[in-house]
């Protein structure tokens, strides 16, 4: 049964480590992301042009700095699995797109599943999802919007999640457009 928990500063080196190790066939333009891009905003022209070092540079100093927020899964002591969620503030790519769905003060979303290979369809995503729901509204986080993305033709880009998953842990379907799906988890809190 995998173990989850927050990302804490001290993971720095092994969360890098860990996007290394993984497999890029699928998506070759991915093993440099380093899960930066959607705390950037630059142009897809300057995203394709950026090194690989800088995004892996970033990545540590943000985790370190204690900026870049998320949840990791274990197994025995094997990091299995990273969920990067955050405020919604964290993510300046996609200010723009958010702001029709926001709904509270505190909006936080869900960008990225990264599963290792070995651990895929096991439930560790849905694992990730339900501590993280947790943890945030804990953090009195008001909302979580996920954003998945289902597509026969581009099942790589499943590392939004499933929408069956978001609907099984209680978000509700806001808008469907084409394959890509917009989800809210509203907390029982007073706004």
């Amino acid at each position: 049964m995998p173990q989850f928990r927050a990302l804490r500063p001290t993971d720095a080196e092994a969360f890098v480590k860990y996007l290394e190790a993984l497999d890029y066939q699928h998506a070759p333009q991915w093993s440099g992301c380093f899960c930066r891009f959607y705390h950037t905003n630059c142009s897809m022209d300057a995203w394709i042009a950026r090194d690989r070092n800088d995004n892996r540079q970033e990545t540590l100093q943000a985790i370190r700095e204690g900026l870049m927020h998320g949840y990791l899964a274990f197994e025995n002591d094997q990091l299995i699995g990273w969920l990067n969620a955050n405020a919604v503030s964290a993510y300046p790519r996609l200010a723009n797109f958010v702001k029709p769905y926001v709904q509270t003060q505190h909006p936080a979303a869900m960008v990225c599943f990264v599963i290792h290979p070995e651990y895929r369809g096991q439930g560790v995503a849905s694992g990730l999802l339900r501590f993280a729901i947790n943890d945030l509204m804990n953090q009195r986080m008001t909302e979580i919007l996920g954003f998945p993305f289902e597509d026969p033709e581009h099942p790589q880009r499943a590392y939004h999640g499933s929408l069956s998953m978001y609907l099984k842990a209680g978000f509700t379907l806001v808008e469907s457009r084409k394959n890509q799906h917009i989800v809210r988890y509203l907390s029982s809190l007073p706004q």
